[in-house]
């Protein structure tokens, strides 16, 4: 519930000591550094089930006491021109879970194998934003971005391709100050039958200099 809590906050604050700033003053100030939250909505039903391998036992897992981070990230931009910046993000999440693993057949009075699923995360992306709409009191852009992601999950450690876009993003912002809220979805993979969780809202805050 706390989780649910932040983005709302974090919005609050950004609209109480901010306003948008206009295209002469982002210009003169190329460099932008910000945090923020992102809510992963998918991160509740998310199990990391995917298709058994060729000979691998099958077995039915059942979750519980699941417990997450949501998206925590940190990103740079620089403004390269009036409608063009790029950057790099870097973010982090963490899941975990209670696990009862069941063999199938399951035999009658079978003990589950019971242990804890561990699964954290940091992308590392590369990102290209377009302002599209530059008014004195909102800017709007859309934003893309290709890297990778590097998972632990108990004791493996692994890579996989990252797919990071901005359907929809609101910038407003007081001489170096600004807040921002985003809709859009951050893959940390391409492989469906092994998606792990997606970033769909997020707000932050940041500084241009």
């Amino acid at each position: 519930m706390k989780r649910f809590l932040l983005l709302p906050l974090l919005f609050l604050l950004s609209i109480t000591f901010t306003k948008a700033l206009t295209t002469e003053q982002r210009l003169a100030m190329k460099h932008s550094f910000s945090i923020g939250y992102g809510e992963q909505f998918w991160d509740l039903f998310y199990t990391g089930c995917k298709a058994p391998s060729v000979g691998e036992t099958v077995t039915r897992k059942d979750y519980y006491n699941k417990r997450i981070t949501g998206n925590i990230f940190a990103e740079y931009m620089y403004q390269a021109t009036k409608v063009l910046s790029v950057g790099m993000n870097v973010n982090y999440n963490g899941w975990t879970s209670m696990v009862d693993e069941y063999s199938i057949p399951e035999v009658e009075g079978q003990k589950p194998n019971t242990y804890k699923r561990a699964i954290h995360t940091i992308g590392l992306i590369p990102t290209l934003n377009f302002t599209y709409y530059n008014k004195e009191n909102v800017n709007l852009y859309s934003g893309i971005g290709v890297g990778a992601t590097i998972i632990t999950e108990n004791n493996s450690v692994y890579a996989l391709p990252a797919f990071d876009f901005c359907l929809l993003g609101v910038s407003f912002g007081k001489e170096h100050w600004f807040g921002n809220v985003e809709i859009g979805g951050l893959v940390s993979t391409l492989i469906l039958v092994n998606t792990l969780p997606t970033r769909f809202l997020s707000v932050g805050f940041g500084y241009r200099f």
